[in-house]
């Protein structure tokens, strides 16, 4: 299979980045790369990406963090323009992806015909309110 590249885009989201990124080394096909645009966080986000860079590196992920002050199209364009590989998925901070995730949406990428995918999300609640 091809390899495939992670990018996602950050702001001031400590806990759905760390949400996200953990979700993201469950899954049963690991990226093979993860690019992410850090639009200048002042929360701990920063921190947060510092700490799974030692994670994914020792799964041999290669990680590449980008601070830039930026508007969230623009630092998505950012990352994707930085990623190394042909297949890029792209998800967001908060999101938990299911642990199959990246190998579906890969998996469609044997066939040569195939030059897009695109995924859903069912949202989780935390009350009825």
């Amino acid at each position: 299979m091809e390899k495939v590249s992670f990018v996602t885009t950050v702001k001031n989201d400590a806990a759905g980045t760390q949400m996200l990124f953990a979700s993201l080394l469950q899954q049963q096909r690991l990226p093979d790369e993860v690019v992410v645009v850090d639009a200048c966080s002042t929360d701990g986000t920063h921190k947060v990406l510092e700490d799974f860079e030692k994670k994914y590196k020792s799964h041999g992920i290669a990680y590449k963090i980008i601070r830039k002050a930026c508007n969230r199209a623009a630092g998505r364009n950012m990352a994707i323009q930085a990623a190394a590989h042909t297949i890029i998925a792209v998800s967001d901070a908060g999101c938990v992806l299911q642990h199959n995730w990246l190998k579906k949406i890969c998996t469609p990428f044997t066939d040569k015909k195939i030059d897009v995918v695109a995924g859903f999300y069912k949202g989780a609640y935390k009350s009825y309110f």
